[in-house]
């Protein structure tokens, strides 16, 4: 009887205090690095979504122009980085043919969402950047061919919080590539097919301005015409 009586002690004692305290510590550090990775992925996902709306931004204006045929400087549609939490987009907003950059320009703020700042790479804050009837950036505003971007050198980066060129990475930052063809991160692997789709529109937005130029001459050719 008394081993039985032994061990029904053991099993009526429970956990000691030691070993409470262990599992509570154990269970604390868990939740712990839980919550810190959450954090850091929903900054990453803010991070990227602000850099793909950036991105999404300077791609309309570039085919704004290119619809417009745009080619001086003060018809070109154009993005201007205000500060490293702000920018603004200004495009054909009434579709009137013409650019009235006072009235169709929308601001967009991102210096509150997540703590993202974009930092220039070789460049100088505020900075515009235009495009052309063939859909090239243009740093300057007289236009200069000289300014147009170099394709494989980012030109931004969009970095969680206070961040330089020398400690942006993949991990903290995406960067933002300006090319003739189009705007790209080095996270996209799909830049040949946005290549071919933006060909694609250049060239319906022609065949559909020469369509139009057509009609106009046969209009005047028969009002020409004497009855």
């Amino acid at each position: 009887m008394l081993p039985n009586r032994l061990e029904s002690s053991r099993l009526e004692r429970g956990f000691s205090l030691v070993e409470v305290v262990v599992v509570l510590v154990i269970v604390a550090i868990i939740i712990t690095f839980a919550i810190m990775t959450l954090g850091n992925s929903k900054e990453n996902i803010d991070r990227q979504n602000i850099a793909r709306e950036f991105k999404v931004s300077l791609e309309r204006a570039r085919f704004d122009s290119v619809k417009r045929r745009a080619s001086v400087c003060s018809d070109m549609s154009r993005v201007t980085i205000n500060s490293s939490g702000s920018y603004s987009v200004s495009t054909d907003l009434d579709q009137n043919g013409s650019l009235n950059v006072a009235v169709e320009t929308r601001r967009v703020d991102f210096a509150n969402r997540a703590g993202v700042t974009l930092v220039g790479n070789g460049v100088t804050l505020p900075i515009t950047i235009r495009f052309d009837e063939r859909g090239r950036a243009f740093l300057r505003a007289d236009c200069d061919p000289s300014s147009i971007p170099t394709a494989s050198v980012p030109l931004f980066y969009f970095c969680n919080g206070a961040c330089t060129v020398a400690t942006a990475n993949s991990e903290n930052a995406n960067a933002i590539f300006i090319s003739p063809a189009l705007t790209r991160t080095p996270a996209s692997t799909t830049g040949c097919q946005y290549g071919r789709v933006y060909r694609r529109l250049h060239r319906r937005c022609h065949r559909s301005l020469v369509r139009r130029r057509h009609r106009c001459r046969l209009q005047r050719r028969r009002r020409q015409v004497p009855r």
